[in-house]
């Protein structure tokens, strides 16, 4: 959290610390989730983010959406049940890749302030293109940005 306050400083914002931590989770899953795509790609991927968090059947909070899924006692995710796959595949959230991180940042200041990617509005559900989940079939299809497919219900 303090590289990301640094960065944002350097960007001359001054979030508040609620404000920061919900960037560092929307910034957490647009570096584990979309780090290799486009910026539309990293756009569209924190566009679903926001589109849960703004719909009734999902959690009020970027952090929650993001973490949604099973837990056990400990509180640890369960493996491979999570709502996004890197929070719970078991792996630590480390940030290797400088750029790809000073990249998800300046996604994630853009989503703040509120540009989305409009052909996404509806959409709250998407996959890599390299995966075939059950529930896709149930879903229906928006588009295809980089190597993830969007969905609606």
């Amino acid at each position: 959290m303090k590289e990301l306050s640094f960065l944002l400083i350097l960007m001359g914002l001054n979030p508040s610390p609620e404000e920061t931590k919900q960037l560092s989770c929307l910034t957490e899953a647009i570096y584990f989730e979309a780090r290799s795509e486009s910026k539309v790609g990293q756009l569209a991927v924190g566009n679903i983010i926001f589109n849960r968090v703004d719909h009734n059947e999902y959690p009020d909070t970027i952090c929650d959406v993001v973490r949604q899924g099973p837990t056990h006692l400990s509180g640890h995710p369960v493996k491979n049940r999570c709502q996004f796959s890197y929070y719970c595949d078991g792996l630590p959230e480390k940030y290797t890749d400088t750029r790809a991180f000073v990249d998800a940042v300046d996604t994630s200041v853009l989503l703040q302030k509120g540009v989305r990617v409009q052909s996404l509005q509806d959409g709250l559900f998407y996959h890599a293109d390299y995966v075939s989940p059950d529930w896709a079939r149930i879903k229906v299809r928006i588009r295809k940005i980089g190597s993830h497919i969007f969905y609606k219900d």
